[in-house]
C-alpha cells in the first residue's frame, strides 16, 4: 500500500493501519488477477466526492473462504465533527437471493452520547463488485476491469453511499466496520 500523500485533505480518513489488501493484490483467492489494480491510486474524485484510494478493507463473510480477512476493523480514528460521511464500497459473492440483506455495518462512536449504527444493505447500498446484475438503488461510483472479469466479459464496480450525521455538532472519535457474516462479504 503506498504511503498517504502528506498534502491529503485532513477530511479524508486515514485508513492506512486498517487495509487488508493492496489495490493490486489478488483476492479472493482462486481468481487470478482479481483485484482493483485498474482503480487509480491516490486522491481522486469519484461520484462527486474526494477519496484517498490506496488499499482495501475486505471483511469476511459466509461465502468468502479466505480466512485472512477479519470479521471487523474497529477503532478507526476519526477525531472530528462532520455533517456527512461518504463510503466507497462493494461486496463479493452477492446474488439476487441477498436482496435487502444487511451484510455489515459502520458504527459511529461519538465523544459523548450514544453510538450510531449505519447498516450496509445489499442492493440498497452495495452490490457485488462483479457486474453480474443491473443496479437499481445503489450509486455506482467507479467501474473498471481486471483480468478475472475481462475473461468472463464482465467488469468491476464500486459504490458510493452517504450518511447524514444526526449530531453534526458532536465530535466523532472512532468508526467500526463490522461484517454481518452474510453470504456477501
Amino acid at each position: 500500500v503506498p504511503p498517504r500523500d502528506p498534502d491529503a485533505n485532513p477530511n479524508l480518513i486515514d485508513l492506512t493501519d486498517h487495509y487488508t489488501a493492496a489495490l493490486s493484490e489478488t483476492w479472493p483467492t482462486g481468481f487470478p488477477g482479481n483485484n482493483l489494480a485498474s482503480l487509480p491510486s491516490g486522491i481522486h474524485v469519484l461520484a462527486g466526492v474526494e477519496f484517498d484510494l490506496r488499499g482495501v478493507i475486505q471483511l469476511s463473510g459466509l461465502t468468502l473462504g479466505d480466512r485472512r480477512f477479519p470479521e471487523s476493523r474497529k477503532g478507526i480514528r476519526f477525531d472530528r465533527i462532520c455533517r456527512r460521511l461518504h463510503f466507497l464500497h462493494a461486496s463479493v459473492f452477492g446474488s439476487s437471493t441477498d436482496q435487502a440483506v444487511e451484510i455489515g455495518r459502520y458504527t459511529i462512536h461519538y465523544r459523548a452520547g450514544p453510538e450510531q449504527a449505519i447498516p450496509i444493505v445489499y442492493s440498497k447500498d452495495v452490490h457485488d463488485w462483479f457486474r453480474i446484475t443491473e443496479v437499481k438503488d445503489a450509486m455506482i461510483a467507479w467501474t473498471g476491469l481486471n483480468r478475472a472479469t475481462a475473461v468472463r466479459g464482465l467488469s468491476i464496480r464500486l459504490f458510493k453511499s452517504s450518511w447524514t450525521n444526526p449530531r453534526p455538532e458532536t465530535p466523532i472519535e472512532t468508526i467500526d466496520f463490522v461484517s454481518a457474516m452474510a453470504n456477501p462479504a
